[in-house]
């Protein structure tokens, strides 16, 4: 089997010599890249709606660096988003209807909570029902089996249970690349028998 290619997912940068900081002329890496703002005190704070200034920060040695007029860290980016897209991309491809299934379930989660504010009101004599479902979860994890397998994944790593979590996360990253519904289903379904040896 050929090695794998490695993603590439963090940036490594030469900090220029002539810049006055200890580590003038080293080279850092485990760079990620975020949308940070500039305060007027000079501190850099993050922005997690995406405005900002796009920088690159290197958590180790807390240093922020501007991408822009920095070739080798725009090539780098650039590396990294068009990895980015395609793993966007696949994912959309192998979990086709997640977004439809995950609105069908609040939808319905939605109604079982109107239903039972409604059964509480005692001023409510049943003539003002909650608006009805427009889709069932059920009719959506038929038409895209899936997504729902991918959800359920998703509620198991989610679970307190660490041997749980592990499982879901496994059987997330199947479907995710585009494995077999039955070997996802397969690690869900016995995941109280896995058994960790030291």
């Amino acid at each position: 089997m050929a090695a794998e290619k490695k993603a590439l997912t963090t940036i490594t940068y030469k900090i220029p010599v002539d810049i006055r900081h200890e580590l003038a002329g080293q080279t850092i890496s485990g760079g990620e890249v975020g949308h940070y703002d500039i305060g007027r005190d000079g501190k850099v704070r993050g922005n997690y709606r995406g405005g900002g200034e796009k920088m690159v920060h290197f958590r180790k040695e807390n240093i922020f660096v501007r991408i822009a007029g920095k070739p080798d860290i725009e090539a780098q980016v650039a590396v990294i988003e068009e990895e980015e897209r395609k793993a966007r991309k696949e994912f959309e491809v192998n979990v086709h209807g997640l977004e439809i299934l995950i609105a069908a379930s609040h939808d319905e989660e939605r109604y079982r909570e109107e239903f039972e504010a409604m059964m509480a009101d005692e001023n409510n004599d049943g003539a003002r029902p909650p608006k009805g479902v427009l889709v069932s979860y059920k009719d959506v994890a038929l038409e895209y089996p899936r997504a729902a397998v991918y959800h359920r994944a998703e509620r198991y790593y989610n679970a307190r249970n660490d041997v749980k979590s592990s499982a879901g996360r496994r059987a997330m990253a199947i479907i995710a690349s585009g494995g077999a519904i039955e070997d996802a289903e397969k690690v869900l379904a016995f995941w109280s028998k896995d058994v960790f040896l030291d």
